[in-house]
C-alpha cells in the first residue's frame, strides 16, 4: 500500500492544480434543470478534470427516452459526452425508468460515437424489490455498455448480498436444509462472473474489495480517528476513484485514491483541497513505514 500510495502522491503533486478544480467540484450541483437527474446521470467528467458538464438552455424533461428524445437532444447530448471520458450513473433502484433511459441512450447517443474508451460507472442499488426479469434486463444494459468502455459497478456490502439473493432467487435471509449460504468472498466473485463488467467494487467503510479480469485484491483505508463517519463518505470514495480514473492511473491506485480522499474528508470533517489531501497521504504512509518516515 505504501508504494501505491506513493505513485498517488506523486500525480496529485504534479498534478495539482487540475486535482483542486476537480476537488472543490465535489458535492455541487451538476444540472440546475435537472436533465441529467431525469437521465439517470449523476456525473459527466471531462478531461479538464472539473467535476462536471453542465447543460446550458432549457432542455425537455420526460417521462420517457422515447418523449424525450429528438434530433436536438441526440446532437446536443453526443456533443457533449464525445469529450467526456466519464460517466457516472444514479442509483438504479432509485431512478423511475433506470434501464429505459440508459438502453435509449446506449442506442442513440453512445454507439453511434464509435468510441470505445468510455469510462461507465454504475449503481445498482437496493434491488431487493425488483423483480428478477428487471434486474435481468439492467445487467444486460450494462453489459452492452461494456461494448464501448470499461464498466465498473460499485455497490456496499448489503447491496452486494441483496443483488446476490435475487439472482439467485432466495431471499437474503433464507436458509434450508441442504442449502449452504456462501461466504461474501464467494457471492462477490459470484456477482463479477455474472455481468459483463470489468471491475466490481465492494464498499464499506474504510476498505474496498476490488475484482477484476487481474484477480481480487482488499484495499483498506487508513483508520479513522472519528467514531462517527458522515453517511456521504462513500461519495467522497467515488469521488477519489473517478480522480483516479482522470489522472490515468491503474485501477488499484483508483481505489486507494478513493479511500485516500473519503479519509481526508472524514478527518477534516470538509472537502479536501490537494494539500490536504497529500498531507493526508503522508501522514498515512509514515504509520505504514513508522522506521523509514517518507515524505512526498
Amino acid at each position: 500500500m505504501a508504494s501505491v500510495l506513493a505513485v498517488i502522491a506523486d500525480r496529485v503533486r504534479d498534478l495539482n492544480v487540475p486535482v483542486d478544480l476537480y476537488l472543490d467540484h465535489i458535492g455541487k450541483q451538476e444540472s440546475p434543470n435537472g436533465f441529467w437527474e431525469r437521465l439517470g446521470i449523476r456525473q459527466i467528467l471531462s478531461n479538464t478534470y472539473q467535476d462536471s458538464i453542465g447543460i446550458k438552455g432549457d432542455w425537455p424533461v420526460a417521462s420517457r427516452w422515447s418523449s424525450l428524445k429528438n434530433d436536438a437532444v441526440i446532437e446536443g447530448l453526443s456533443a457533449l459526452l464525445s469529450d467526456c471520458p466519464i460517466i457516472r450513473f444514479a442509483d438504479w433502484a432509485k431512478t423511475d425508468d433506470a434501464s429505459g433511459f440508459w438502453d435509449g441512450l446506449f442506442s442513440d447517443v453512445i454507439k453511434p460515437l464509435n468510441k470505445r474508451d468510455f469510462e461507465f460507472i454504475f449503481h445498482p442499488g437496493d434491488v431487493s424489490k425488483k423483480l428478477v426479469f428487471e434486474v435481468d434486463e439492467f445487467l444486460d444494459i450494462m453489459g452492452d455498455y461494456s461494448s464501448h468502455g470499461r464498466v465498473t459497478v460499485v455497490l456496499d456490502e448489503q447491496e452486494a448480498d441483496q443483488l446476490w439473493s435475487r439472482l439467485n432467487g432466495r431471499a437474503s435471509y433464507a436458509t434450508s436444509a441442504g442449502f449452504r449460504t456462501p461466504g461474501a468472498r464467494e457471492k462477490y466473485l459470484f456477482l463479477f462472473n455474472a455481468m459483463r463488467i470489468d471491475v466490481l467494487l465492494i464498499v464499506g467503510d474504510n476498505h474496498t474489495v476490488l475484482l477484476s479480469r487481474d484477480g481480487q485484491l482488499d484495499l483498506a483505508g487508513r483508520p479513522f480517528n472519528k467514531i462517527n463517519v458522515p453517511v456521504d463518505n462513500k461519495d467522497y470514495f467515488n469521488a477519489g476513484y473517478q480522480l483516479g480514473l482522470l489522472l490515468h492511473l491503474e485501477i488499484p491506485h483508483c481505489v486507494a485514491l478513493g479511500l485516500a480522499v473519503s479519509g481526508a474528508y472524514v478527518e477534516q470533517a470538509s472537502r479536501p483541497g490537494s494539500k490536504e489531501l497529500l498531507s493526508y497521504i503522508n501522514d498515512w504512509v509514515a504509520e505504514l513505514l513508522p522506521v523509514t518516515l517518507q515524505h512526498f
